[in-house]
């Protein structure tokens, strides 16, 4: 029951009430994964993974063949040093995982501004594509030797 004025009281308007909206957190995730890869970034420069206390591949430990991410992480260091035949030798891939990597994380980061490649790229046809690429991959390079 709505209260009525007392007449003579100061009746002053009462500001509309806004709709609770949540805080855009958004923009701290960005700033928080932006620090992490920063962080990544030079603990890849200044410690080498073949000779530090970076993990070890379990399939590999446990089946001797190559899954499709080994020397992924030595690649990088690689890079990080611009030592590029060498990052190819060690992985491959590593140019295509890189290009795919900044697509899914340019249309997770902005949805809203590449709408049409967000729903190619999450299309079950291209995870199905991109699943069997893997999938070959992991067959072609330990029966290749690559």
């Amino acid at each position: 029951r709505p209260s009525r004025p007392l007449s003579g009281m100061n009746t002053s308007p009462t500001p509309p009430i806004q709709p609770h909206r949540p805080s855009d957190k958004r923009g701290r995730y960005i700033l928080i994964g932006l620090l992490l890869l920063v962080g990544a970034v030079g603990l890849y420069a200044l410690l080498d993974p073949a000779k530090t206390l970076f993990p070890r591949c379990l399939i590999r430990t446990a089946t001797g063949y190559s899954c499709p991410g080994c020397g992924l992480q030595r690649a990088f260091h690689a890079l990080l040093h611009g030592h590029f035949t060498e990052a190819f030798a060690y992985n491959r891939a590593l140019l295509f995982s890189f290009i795919l990597v900044l697509l899914y994380g340019y249309v997770e980061v902005f949805p809203r501004r590449a709408p049409h490649l967000r729903r190619l790229l999450h299309h079950p046809l291209s995870l199905t594509l991109l699943t069997l690429l893997v999938i070959g991959w992991w067959i072609a390079r330990n029966l290749l030797g690559w």
